[in-house]
């Protein structure tokens, strides 16, 4: 489809991935079975700032979970000879068993280094925001900010680095912290060792 475009009379592409029991069964590293349908309309090459992938699940579950939501979207924001910066947002996201629903939203921007920023070491950043109302059915609140994102290096299994905070409705704030730098593009090495903070308290756990 990134041919097509500018060409007279053209139609943004639409792509479909169906994934069934006979056709196309996936198992992933999780071990959760897949179904369903995913849909994507490109309105640019991927590669174009500004362009967009417009998302939808159709009758998608893994395992007895079912997942929908009125879309996926995901933006190119930056790219360069090193590294790809998307925005994604999903909106009104919901995951549900016969015994509980998740509802929820989230807007975040994804920065990939291919070949490694300030290291060999392909490495991605993430932060933003999320909302929603747990299986509880209390409403929540999450954010990652820029100054301090989630830092993912392809040969660690654990986030290297990144502040996260958790607010449930009526309660604290819960603080994740997996290893902060003012400079998070410089590699720590690879630990998993992370701590949580409370009410003014902190303990510090694994990551398992």
């Amino acid at each position: 489809g990134d041919t097509l475009w500018a060409a007279p009379g053209h139609i943004d592409p639409t792509y479909t991935m169906n994934i069934s029991n006979n056709a196309c069964a996936q198992t992933l590293a999780d071990g959760r079975f897949r179904q369903g349908v995913l849909s994507v309309r490109l309105t640019g090459k991927v590669r174009t700032q500004g362009s967009k992938m417009i998302i939808k699940m159709i009758n998608y579950r893994a395992a007895l979970v079912s997942y929908k939501c009125d879309s996926i979207v995901v933006t190119t924001v930056e790219t360069g000879s090193n590294f790809n910066k998307f925005n994604v947002r999903l909106v009104n996201g919901i995951c549900q068993t016969n015994n509980w629903v998740i509802r929820y939203s989230f807007d975040r921007t994804t920065t990939f280094y291919p070949q490694g920023n300030s290291s060999s070491d392909p490495v991605t950043y993430i932060y933003g925001t999320a909302s929603g109302t747990n299986r509880q059915g209390r409403n929540f609140s999450m954010s990652i900010p820029e100054i301090s994102p989630l830092v993912k290096y392809s040969s660690c299994e654990y986030i290297s680095s990144g502040i996260m905070s958790l607010t449930p409705d009526g309660f604290a704030t819960r603080t994740i912290d997996y290893g902060y730098s003012i400079s998070p593009a410089v590699y720590s090495g690879c630990d998993e060792d992370a701590s949580f903070t409370v009410n003014g308290n902190t303990v510090a756990f694994k990551l398992k």
